[in-house]
């Protein structure tokens, strides 16, 4: 219940500051205010020059370095030596291939003379068998049961499993018989003599000078270029030089682009900002503000014994608003004042004050609430 009363005695005094402030914003002028006419300025914007800078030409100069080219410049050709081939033939000797020879006899060897050697008596061999005595010792026998026999050297000894061997008792014997060469006789017939060509230079074919060479007659053609020269057969002597200097490259600057730039004497005007014409505009200083409404006459009262009548005057006619002709010139002139717009000022004020008095109506209604809460809490605890 506290706050909705506290809540409406705000509202109840924001609506009348805003109902005043709602009247001085319409511009409703008093009864009787004449009408105000609009009121222009002229504005003149000078012309403004155009920006402009100086920007000079410079150029880049570099020295190039030169290489000297030569070749070989042909004036009178030169001319091989012309041959002719002269074949020259074989030539030969006749020489006595075979030999004449009578009729005569060989003797050809079959078998050459050569010993035979006959055997006489075979190699005589024994078989073996090993034995091994019980302190290590070995022998081999060729009894296989020697070990068995009933004898004093038998004692003690055991065969082995070693294979026999064959142990030669005696060598072979045996008889040589030479045997004589073996001839036939072979018979050779009488034999003509053979002859035949021997070569004694081979054929050969000799290139004989018809005329002899001309030799090339010329000179070399120097250059002096960075690179190779046009057309073929140039080639680097070595040498080299400093060449004519050049330009490069050029731009246009204020000041000199760096080390090698060089001014060539030609400058220009750069412009920076278009130059601007003088221009005339027309600005509002205050809106036209409506005459006031015509002022309500008061009437009078009765009188009870009315006095004799008197001829009756025309009432003062309610004054007209003036003519925007009749504005005075001084109110036309003054175009750095805006006009009054009829709004009287009582109201915003009335407005404040009484929501100032509706705040502080609000607070000590709350202030006296919680009071007498804390009060019935008391009572209430006692």
């Amino acid at each position: 219940m506290i706050k909705r009363t506290s809540a409406a005695v705000a509202v109840t005094a924001l609506g009348v500051v805003v109902g005043a402030g709602s009247a001085f914003a319409a511009g409703s002028a008093p009864c009787g205010t004449p009408a105000v006419d609009a009121v222009h300025r002229t504005v003149v914007t000078p012309a403004a020059p155009a920006v402009t800078h100086d920007e000079y030409q410079w150029a880049l100069w570099e020295t190039p370095t030169e290489h000297r080219w030569r070749r070989w410049v042909v004036d009178v050709a030169g001319q091989d030596a012309v041959h002719e081939t002269v074949h020259h033939p074989a030539t030969y000797e006749t020489v006595v291939i075979t030999p004449a020879r009578e009729a005569w006899d060989e003797q050809v060897l079959v078998r050459a003379a050569w010993t035979e050697e006959v055997l006489v008596r075979d190699a005589v061999y024994v078989t073996e068998y090993e034995f091994v005595h019980r302190n290590g010792d070995t022998r081999w026998r060729d009894d296989p049961n020697w070990n068995a026999n009933d004898n004093e050297q038998s004692n003690g000894w055991t065969r082995t499993p070693t294979p026999p061997r064959e142990t030669l008792v005696s060598d072979a014997v045996y008889d040589h018989v030479e045997h004589e060469a073996v001839y036939d006789t072979i018979h050779h017939p009488a034999v003509e003599e053979v002859t035949g060509q021997r070569e004694l230079t081979p054929a050969w074919d000799e290139q004989v000078e018809v005329s002899p060479a001309v030799a090339e007659e010329g000179h070399w053609d120097h250059r002096w270029r960075e690179t190779e020269p046009a057309g073929q057969g140039w080639e680097r002597t070595g040498e080299s030089r400093d060449g004519e200097p050049e330009v490069v490259d050029q731009r246009w600057a204020v000041q000199s682009p760096g080390q090698g730039w060089l001014a060539t004497g030609l400058e220009r005007e750069v412009v920076d900002t278009e130059a601007k014409p003088a221009t005339t505009t027309t600005e509002l200083v205050s809106p036209a503000v409506p005459a006031g409404p015509p002022c309500p006459v008061t009437p009078t009262k009765p009188v009870t014994n009315p006095a004799p009548a008197k001829p009756s005057q025309p009432a003062a006619p309610v004054a007209a608003p003036q003519a925007a002709s009749a504005v005075p010139a001084a109110t036309q002139a003054a175009v750095e004042r805006l006009p009054h717009t009829g709004s009287d000022l009582t109201l915003l004020w009335l407005g404040a004050g009484t929501l100032l008095v509706g705040i502080g109506a609000s607070a000590a209604y709350r202030k006296a609430a919680r009071e007498a809460a804390y009060r019935k809490a008391c009572r209430d605890y006692s």
